[in-house]
């Protein structure tokens, strides 16, 4: 809480932070469109068995010249449950009779039938081309398609976390880095420059290193104690926190990235459902009454967590853990 003080003396939010929120935008539209891009590279398409007779381009597979792709297609592939064409099977040899039932259901299951040998012919009304239609990830090779998933998130996760590991140490313009560093000229510079750029006109004579120091002193001193990642859970209102904190970022992002990677799950134009409802997708996916009611229960708990935070209660946020302890202290008294 103590740099909250500097950060008003060089103009709190002003135009210096406005400039860093302009520069941040570009970045985030580039990562989202990544995030979006799967289900477009990776779209797997209507598609069913190559047959000879249909497919071949020499013209020579439908000798007779009489008969059309549809009914071609009704004696080389067999129907699936839901009366269309199989997309991982084919029939062995043509089963001629189909042609005399007259649109009557007939049982199939006793003509042998054989995966799809010769590869498969693919539907490009939407898709031209994806990963999926150039490496045949489909049928018994459709579990590969996941790997490309699974890279993204990999890629993601190791990001976050090199990225978020980096970002508190390379930025020059990081004054309260450099001042717990014990950098203060450097940090006083820093805050100097933010603090013009606000338009404050007087930093130079209030902003100085006694005035720095002072202000900073007990995060300087706390600063010198080594800390490990096991000290966040040795306090039980920091533990309460982060135990929160990893709900919250659990509720978020399972229902985003389960949707967002997953739309052509609908079932419908994957256009116009770039805005879906994560229990839109839940529903055409698994049907299932108990995940039917896993986002709004996670939805609600989620909204009811959150007032369990400093911030939500009108208080300035704890910028170590013994503002954490602090806070507790404090709070506990007024009661």
């Amino acid at each position: 809480m103590a740099f909250e003080e500097l950060l008003s003396q060089v103009g709190g939010l002003g135009r210096f932070q406005m400039l860093h929120l302009v520069f941040i935008l570009p970045s985030l539209m580039l990562l989202i469109p990544h995030i979006l891009l799967e289900n477009f590279a990776a779209a797997i398409p209507g598609h069913r068995c190559w047959v000879h007779m249909l497919d071949n381009n020499t013209g020579s597979g439908n000798e007779t010249g009489i008969l059309s792709e549809d009914a071609l297609l009704r004696i080389s592939i067999p129907l699936d449950s839901n009366l269309r064409p199989e997309k991982c099977r084919r029939f062995v040899h043509p089963q001629w009779q189909l042609l005399h039932l007259n649109g009557t259901i007939h049982s199939t299951s006793e003509a042998d039938t054989e995966p799809c040998v010769d590869g498969w012919v693919y539907d490009q009304s939407y898709f031209p081309s994806t990963i999926v239609t150039k490496w045949d990830l489909v049928c018994d090779y459709q579990s590969l398609k996941s790997v490309v998933q699974f890279l993204l998130l990999t890629g993601m996760l190791v990001g976050g976390i090199i990225g978020g590991h980096v970002s508190d140490r390379w930025l020059v313009e990081s004054a309260r880095w450099l001042i717990i560093t014990n950098k203060l000229d450097e940090g006083l510079k820093a805050l100097r420059k933010v603090a013009r750029t606000n338009g404050i006109k007087n930093a130079e004579e209030t902003l100085n290193i006694e005035v720095v120091r002072s202000t900073m002193q007990e995060e300087l001193d706390a600063a010198q104690t080594k800390t490990t990642v096991c000290d966040l859970f040795r306090n039980p209102s920091m533990r309460k926190r982060i135990c929160i904190l990893v709900f919250l970022r659990f509720a978020n992002t399972i229902p985003f990235y389960g949707t967002m990677v997953n739309l052509q799950h609908v079932g419908s134009n994957i256009f116009l459902l770039q805005k879906c409802r994560p229990c839109v997708w839940l529903w055409h996916v698994w049907e299932s009454a108990v995940l039917l009611l896993l986002f709004p229960v996670l939805l609600f708990t989620s909204l009811n967590s959150s007032p369990l935070f400093s911030e939500t209660k009108n208080l300035p946020l704890p910028d170590t853990i013994k503002d954490v302890e602090n806070q507790k202290k404090n709070l506990k008294e007024k009661a």
